[in-house]
């Protein structure tokens, strides 16, 4: 039986965002709810977001290409057979095109500053 946040996140990601701002702070919070950093050293640091819904998973990766289209992103399906449950993971592999985006969803630079 899924949660209340399982839900409304379900939801959520069958709605239609236009505007940049919105599909910024929808992924940003999504990340958070979801996503570590991994740092390789040679490339820089990637994410590995975790999801047990595909249309949460799909719409990070629809986020992500309408931010920036060259971050090239991965998708594994992860199977739990004792809680007959799938957790989705997207990997959003390392590169040049990656640190702009951890800076622009707050997970890598200077702190937000608050007033």
């Amino acid at each position: 039986m899924p949660s209340f946040a399982a839900d409304v996140k379900n939801a959520l990601s069958r709605t239609d965002v236009d505007r940049a701002c919105c599909q910024t702070a929808e992924l940003a919070a999504l990340m958070r709810m979801g996503a570590s950093v991994q740092t390789d050293g040679a490339r820089g640091a990637g994410l590995r977001f975790a999801a047990a819904s595909a249309a949460v998973a799909r719409r990070v990766i629809r986020l992500l290409r309408a931010m920036d289209g060259a971050i090239e992103t991965s998708v594994a399906m992860e199977r739990m057979p004792q809680l007959r449950r799938r957790t989705y993971i997207v990997n959003i592999a390392a590169g040049a095109a990656v640190t702009p985006l951890l800076a622009q969803l707050g997970f890598a630079g200077e702190p937000a500053q608050r007033e």
